[in-house]
């Protein structure tokens, strides 16, 4: 019941964050880290175009692979495999593209 509910949760949290991505890049504004989706530390950091893009394939992947671990579709080893390889590539990928919006260089006069 447990690994349901955390699946459930990996499909909102991955749809979410690919919605939010994609807005990001089809609007050209960046992508701003909320408490949701990038933890306490990074609150108000901007990410960079490809870092949105990399949100997109993460949350896709995330919940497309809960989605089909949560149906049956897929082993739990191949889905649980994938929701942890994606949960790692958004972590990492968050800390080398993302940038604090009080040290650009664009903001300075």
């Amino acid at each position: 019941m447990r690994a349901l509910f955390f699946m459930g949760v990996c499909i909102v949290w991955g749809g979410a964050v690919a919605f939010k991505g994609l807005l990001a890049v089809r609007t050209g504004e960046p992508y701003v880290f909320s408490v949701w989706d990038g933890g306490i530390l990074r609150v108000g950091k901007h990410l960079s175009p490809l870092g949105a893009r990399i949100k997109i394939g993460v949350g896709v992947s995330m919940a497309l692979a809960a989605l089909l671990l949560v149906t049956g579709i897929v082993p739990f080893m191949v889905g649980g495999g994938v929701v942890i390889a994606a949960a790692l590539v958004s972590v990492g990928s968050d800390f080398v593209h993302a940038s604090d919006p009080s040290y650009d260089d664009d903001d300075r006069l």
